[in-house]
């Protein structure tokens, strides 16, 4: 029998939690907790929660984090409060041995999103597909098929699980002599919940403001990134040059997966790349907080012209990955 569970079921939590557990990306993005939404999100009641999971034979076969909300003009969007729209499936759940889900799963979480849509009836949609498993999201299909523009992200997957030896042999020579370099010339800190005091607010503030660009708008309340560091689902590793503070990389952590999500730099940071030994840095401290892989799809920077901070994911190492980005409307 199969089933779409809602948010306000009771039975919600519990099979979000067993589908998380088993999602090939454990995004932490996409926690769907109480404690590890946006936090900023609870006061904008204007965001509605509207993700599902699709469940056959009491288990969880997939899930989408979805919300809605209306804008300053009274515009109505979807999306994952200010981030895209996802989906999420059950490792567990395909059909032995290929890449394929039942026929059925598939049907139902097109038929809601479809059905969805049509009592929506948003004005745009933003979603990111994973491409779990190496399998296109049927939820892709419906967008495509309503006339939605996709783009493809590459990101890069590290496996943190191997020694710290490895993990450096992996980075291409380049890369490691920009590291090395960065040892060299810069002192690196990571900043954590237990250093929020008063100085580190003020410093915030001013990274957080700066973030917002290299972050490509995707966050629309950057009080949330504090949010994050607070909670402790979240470090900032700071970069010093001449006993000045000259650069910021925030990374996201589920204690399983880290993401490279934002950075910024200062203009008295000195005239040579340095987020390589900043991102370095945070692999080995994510390495360990227990986490066994990184996750640097935020990492595509080289468009917005910050030499600083522009980087080709593939020389760490890892195993390359395409998601698709698709947008629908305005």
């Amino acid at each position: 029998m199969h089933s779409v569970i809602e948010t306000s079921d009771s039975t919600f939590s519990k099979y979000w939690s067993e589908l998380y557990e088993n999602d090939p990306l454990q995004n932490p993005l996409y926690l769907q907790r109480r404690d590890a939404v946006f936090p900023f999100a609870a006061r904008q009641p204007e965001f509605q929660n509207r993700s599902f999971l699709i469940v056959a034979r009491d288990a969880p076969v997939f899930g989408c984090s979805l919300t809605t909300h209306k804008d300053e003009r009274g515009a109505t969007h979807m999306g994952y409060f200010g981030m895209e729209a996802s989906t999420h499936v059950n490792r567990a759940a395909m059909a032995i041995p290929s890449n394929n889900f039942e026929p059925q799963s598939i049907l139902l979480l097109q038929e809601h999103i479809n059905r969805l849509m049509e009592e929506i009836k948003p004005d745009s949609v933003d979603y990111m597909d994973p491409v779990s498993c190496g399998v296109m999201s049927p939820v892709t299909q419906v967008l495509l098929e309503r006339g939605a523009i996709p783009i493809v992200q590459k990101a890069q997957l590290i496996d943190l699980s191997i020694s710290a030896h490895a993990l450096i042999r992996n980075i291409s020579k380049s890369y490691r002599g920009l590291i090395h370099w960065g040892h060299r010339n810069l002192q690196l800190e990571v900043l954590t919940r237990s250093r929020l005091d008063k100085g580190l607010e003020e410093n915030l503030n001013g990274f957080l403001e700066a973030s917002l660009d290299l972050a490509h708008k995707r966050f629309k309340n950057c009080r949330g990134y504090e949010e994050f560091l607070r909670k402790g689902k979240a470090f900032l590793v700071r970069a010093n040059h001449q006993e000045r503070g000259v650069a910021n990389a925030l990374f996201v952590h589920n204690n399983k997966t880290c993401h490279y999500l934002t950075g910024s730099t200062s203009a008295k940071a000195p005239n040579r790349p340095i987020l390589h030994c900043m991102i370095w840095y945070a692999m080995l401290h994510s390495k360990r907080l227990g986490c066994d892989r990184f996750d640097l799809a935020s990492s595509a920077l080289a468009e917005n012209g910050d030499d600083e901070f522009a980087i080709a994911a593939e020389r760490f190492g890892g195993m390359s990955h395409t998601r698709l980005k698709l947008h629908l409307g305005q």
